[in-house]
């Protein structure tokens, strides 16, 4: 994955190049294959995770029902971030579909990033913030 292909991504649209390049050494590369648990529902989150490439099942479970499908992510979609702009347990588990590319952030990269780039974070936490409802 190079930089420059980052642009296509739509949370870097508006993000100089420059700016990505500086910023790609903290990213981490994962390739997961199909039907692998990313995150789990109540877990520690310790991740932002990118999808570059591939497809993914975002399940919620409530006491006393089955876990129930409330979204299907792909191709440059983000999720864990919930957890690490509130701290809390993660919301929700996620499962690979079909194999899948990931850029991932550790959590102490993650602050950073959205520390330097506001306009990021705020396009983060819209997101988060319309998921929760």
């Amino acid at each position: 994955i190079e930089p420059a292909s980052l642009k296509a991504i739509p949370l870097f649209a508006n993000v100089a190049l420059d700016d990505i390049e500086k910023m790609y050494p903290l990213f981490g590369t994962e390739h997961v294959a199909a039907g692998q648990t990313v995150i789990r529902q109540g877990a520690h989150g310790d991740k932002f995770f990118i999808i570059v490439r591939g497809k993914v099942s975002v399940d919620v479970e409530t006491e006393g029902a089955p876990a129930r499908q409330v979204a299907t992510l792909a191709d440059g979609d983000f999720f864990g971030e919930m957890s690490l702009l509130s701290h809390a347990p993660t919301t929700a588990t996620v499962t690979t579909l079909q194999p899948t590319i990931f850029l991932t952030l550790r959590r102490d990269h993650f602050r950073r990033f959205v520390h330097r780039y506001p306009s990021m974070r705020d396009a983060i936490q819209l997101v988060a913030s319309e998921r929760r409802h």
